[in-house]
């Protein structure tokens, strides 16, 4: 299992990155590498109900919103500095709703949100990642923005 993760990771690594950007930003490459130290620690727990490169993903997803829940409790801590600024606030207000936004969302709709939307792949593309049909892709897209506005709105 080691070096299947490790090609894994030496072929997705720059996806994986941009999908942990788009939660925590700069420290993407740390949360990346965590997860792949994840991948490896509890690669034994793998179904194979899913590719691996899904699982890595979903692994990343969960290392970012771990590593911004914990960034969160020290911005939170932080907050009672009077001298923080009102822009700073609404940023961290806007970042905190869409990341309780995502996980209103299944994993399935996630899935194909990020791989949609983040990494811009196609829906071909991710039916054949995910082995699902072509319309599923679709509607889940669908439903994932439709949640999203509504949560957001």
């Amino acid at each position: 299992m080691h070096e299947a993760v490790t090609d894994v990771y030496e072929q997705s690594r720059t996806q994986l990155r941009a999908v942990a950007a788009r939660y925590v930003g700069d420290d993407a490459e740390d949360v990346v590498q965590d997860a792949f130290v994840s991948a490896l620690r509890y690669g034994n727990t793998f179904r194979g109900d899913s590719a691996p490169l899904t699982w890595l993903y979903r692994i990343v997803m969960n290392t970012s919103i771990d590593h911004c829940r914990r960034r969160s409790r020290r911005e939170h801590a932080a907050r009672s500095d009077p001298h923080r600024s009102t822009l700073a606030d609404a940023a961290l207000d806007e970042s905190l709703a869409l990341r309780t936004a995502l996980r209103q969302l299944t994993p399935e709709q996630c899935r194909v949100l990020v791989m949609y939307d983040v990494l811009g792949h196609t829906h071909v593309e991710i039916a054949r990642l995910l082995a699902i049909p072509l319309g599923t892709s679709k509607s889940r897209l669908s439903e994932a923005r439709r949640r999203l506005r509504r949560a957001l709105s």
